[in-house]
């Protein structure tokens, strides 16, 4: 079974396991809270946090797995989440997520975070293919899924239900060989 490191440094952003604390937890709540009209666009889950017990909740329930989810914390601080929405080691595939509040979107942190996320997929743990999937009117994550090197496969119509409305999403994917093409320079 793979095993995910708890913290990842980028250099001046982190990738970090939850904690379940109130701190953390409140923490997590007034990002989600304070971005909820631009999160809610693209992320149904923000429905769920109305109280900052929810987010407790959450927390509390993912520590104690094993899970490829991660905090994207700036000086400490969250400022988004990133990680593995599926991960098979069956299949060797794996399926990246992020979110990230707007006030620190155009600083790379997403597009940076994807790498130090395929090295641990493809250098670590033996995974063959990474995909990304985008709302078909997400242009910025669209962009995020480009800068990072992944290639465009097509259209998956009405691939995902938000709030009663069918969606479409674009599939992006990266092969391990393309990654290994890519270290070497």
């Amino acid at each position: 079974m793979a095993e995910f490191p708890k913290r990842i440094d980028c250099g001046d952003f982190e990738l970090v396991k939850p904690v379940a604390t109130f701190a953390k937890a409140q923490e997590f709540f007034d990002v989600v809270i304070k971005n909820k009209e631009f999160l809610s666009r693209w992320l149904e889950w923000t429905d769920f946090y109305s109280k900052p017990e929810d987010a407790y909740n959450y927390l509390k329930t993912i520590e104690p797995l094993n899970e490829p989810s991660y905090l994207i914390q700036v000086g400490g601080n969250v400022v988004g989440g990133h990680g593995f929405v599926l991960f098979s080691e069956k299949h060797k595939t794996a399926e990246i997520g992020y979110w990230l509040a707007p006030q620190f979107n155009g600083c790379g942190i997403v597009t940076r975070g994807i790498k130090y996320l395929e090295d641990l997929a493809f250098g670590q743990l033996g995974i063959n293919r990474m995909q990304i999937k985008v709302d078909v009117n997400n242009v910025k994550s669209q962009a995020v899924a480009v800068r990072a090197g992944y290639k465009k496969e097509g259209i998956q119509r009405q691939s995902y239900v938000l709030r009663g409305v069918p969606c479409d999403v674009i599939m992006y994917s990266k092969l391990k060989s393309e990654w290994e093409k890519g270290k070497v320079k």
